[in-house]
């Protein structure tokens, strides 16, 4: 009995990384860069990337950083592994397959990302 309750909790688990697997040995994954930092923000989706990118313009990080939490669903860090999920003009949605955010899903600009090569 003891076995198939240890087995039931390591079945997730196993479905996980045989799911994020293939795509950390894919050659076509991204890699996620940040130019003046540690992380890098990944946005809920382009709808809250926008709002940002519209609170930054008004300055609200300086008195209110609190609201940016909200629309942000990780932080991931420089020299993550991605794959592109949907590749926008500016802006892409993502799905982090490598690095302690794994997992994590979001819109991020494309400026931090960085093709395969």
């Amino acid at each position: 009995m003891r076995k198939i309750r240890s087995m039931k909790r390591a079945l997730p688990l196993m479905a996980i990384f045989l799911w994020i697997t293939p795509a950390l040995a894919d050659p076509n994954a991204w890699t996620l860069t940040a130019q003046s930092g540690r992380f890098i923000f990944v946005w809920r989706d382009s709808a809250a990337l926008h709002e940002v990118q519209q609170m930054l313009v008004a300055k609200v990080q300086d008195t209110h950083p609190e609201l940016f939490d909200r629309l942000a669903t990780c932080r991931a860090a420089d020299g993550s592994k991605v794959i592109v999920t949907d590749h926008g003009w500016t802006s892409s949605d993502i799905v982090i397959v490598g690095g302690p955010n794994i997992g994590c899903r979001g819109t991020v600009t494309n400026e931090y990302l960085v093709p395969p090569k």
